[in-house]
């Protein structure tokens, strides 16, 4: 993880399923396991840790089903965008490229 920001690690199984945990300097949240909505409050809670830490905001999303990921991407990103968030840059990945990054050490 990068220094000077907050991250929020998505996995998504399907709607039903998901997991979640947010991850930023000298602390980490447990995995949060649930549905949507559940997502939703967890992203809103990483986004408010973001704005107390003075950092920016990271959201990683991994899917199987790129339709599933994409939509729940969408989602995440209209809750960022209704918060205030001033810039939200988007980068998307297979999930195979999302795991070269990981091991390769590169931040994004």
């Amino acid at each position: 993880m990068s220094e000077g920001m907050v991250q929020f690690e998505v996995e998504i199984l399907s709607y039903s399923r998901i997991r979640s945990r947010i991850l930023w300097p000298d602390s980490h949240s447990p995995w949060m396991e649930g549905c949507l909505e559940e997502l939703v409050v967890h992203c809103t809670y990483a986004a408010w840790t973001a704005y107390l830490q003075g950092m920016p905001l990271v959201q990683l999303l991994k899917s199987p089903d790129d339709s599933v990921g994409h939509a729940i991407s969408d989602i995440l990103t209209r809750t960022m965008e209704s918060m205030g968030a001033a810039l939200i840059g988007e980068i998307r990945m297979n999930g195979e490229a999302f795991d070269e990054l990981r091991r390769s050490h590169i931040e994004p």
